[in-house]
């Protein structure tokens, strides 16, 4: 009798354990924060510990232990419900919640409303941002690896081979700074080119006495060409171009639909040789403060977001030129017969960047000879 009592209390107590455990693992952050810090706080720190620190194993839907939950202030630059948004942002939070059950969300700030472009690297680190979108090189002398990297005059290739490039080549020459981060993401964010009104540019000849627009990084390279190179802001570009203020502009496929270049203006020439590194990042502290299982979810999401980053420039760039055609018939995407031309028009600039970082007691040779070792066909 006395065993059978025992095996009852024992079982009683099993029951009321589990009971207490299943109650606790499921409350999100905000349901453990006091009224006082109640959507502030809970935007990028953890609820109550209740344990679940096992690794998930990296694997296709890794199942979590119950535990903290997570909502992180994600700084996006694109406005809601844009192509963006939803072919990388969302499909972002959706595999985070999922593979997560439920306990990694993100707070979504639009059309940088939470911190600029240029400035939510920044954030990141003073914690007033958890994740977000960003463009390294907007960080003059912050990342020189990087800085090389973006500097005109390399043909690597389209937007995969790009960014497939891009993922070895910070792995050969890792950023001081990086450390921080987190890299959720980083790819080629477009095809940029050369936009021309009146004639193609197929060779380097073709840009002898062009005035073009750029930016101050990209000027010394059309200057090497012959070109005349001054900087306009993109709103100002449409009017600069139909009254033939200039004669050409260095921009996107998808600057040129969005606004509405395509009407005054005929040819659009891809330059491989100009490329655009856009980095998706969270903070390095934050997610070392996770505990394990949670890491591996955010490992494996990682892994998984380059594809859907190159998908999504490939999808919203085949969408925007049949809306360039649509809306101009006459509008010709010009293929380059003169790459080497280009690339040999940059040298002297790359040459003088790989001195910069010699000079700064890193491998600035040694970064440029791998980067031309790795040119595409």
């Amino acid at each position: 009798m006395k065993k059978w009592k025992s095996t009852l209390y024992l079982a009683v107590v099993l029951v009321l354990a589990l009971s207490l455990c299943a109650c606790g693992g499921t409350q999100s952050a905000a349901d453990t924060t006091d009224d006082s810090t109640a959507g502030t706080e809970s935007n990028s720190g953890a609820a109550d510990d209740a344990g679940g620190t096992e690794d998930a194993g990296g694997t296709e839907d890794a199942q979590v232990d119950s535990g903290e939950s997570y909502v992180l202030k994600f700084s996006a630059n694109d406005p809601a419900d844009s192509t963006y948004d939803k072919l990388v942002v969302q499909i972002l939070q959706q595999k985070l919640e999922e593979k997560s059950n439920g306990r990694l969300t993100l707070e979504i700030y639009y059309s940088s409303s939470l911190a600029k472009q240029g400035e939510c690297l920044g954030g990141i680190r003073d914690g007033t941002v958890d994740m977000g979108v960003d463009i390294p090189v907007m960080y003059p002398g912050e990342f020189p690896y990087t800085e090389l990297y973006g500097t005109p005059g390399i043909n690597l290739g389209d937007v995969r081979e790009m960014t497939y490039t891009l993922q070895e080549y910070m792995k050969a020459y890792p950023e001081t700074g990086m450390e921080d981060f987190v890299t959720i993401c980083r790819f080629s964010s477009g095809s940029f080119g050369l936009l021309t009104a009146d004639k193609p540019v197929t060779k380097v000849s073709d840009i002898d006495g062009l005035s073009v627009r750029a930016s101050s990084q990209l000027m010394p390279w059309y200057e090497a060409m012959g070109a005349s190179a001054t900087f306009i802001p993109m709103g100002d570009l449409y009017e600069s171009l139909k009254l033939s203020v200039i004669e050409g502009a260095h921009t996107t496929v998808g600057g040129t639909y969005a606004f509405g270049l395509q009407e005054v203006t005929n040819y659009f020439t891809p330059l491989t040789m100009a490329n655009g590194d856009q980095i998706i990042a969270m903070s390095r502290e934050l997610y070392d403060s996770m505990p394990a299982d949670l890491q591996a979810v955010i490992d494996e999401v990682c892994s998984e977001m380059i594809d859907v980053a190159i998908d999504y420039v490939f999808t919203t760039e085949e969408e925007t030129m049949n809306n360039i055609f649509d809306s101009n018939p006459d509008f010709q995407f010009v293929e380059l017969e003169d790459k080497q031309g280009f690339i040999d028009a940059a040298l002297p600039t790359l040459e003088a960047k790989a001195q910069e970082l010699n000079d700064a007691g890193l491998d600035g040779s040694g970064a440029l000879a791998w980067l031309l070792e790795h040119t595409a066909d």
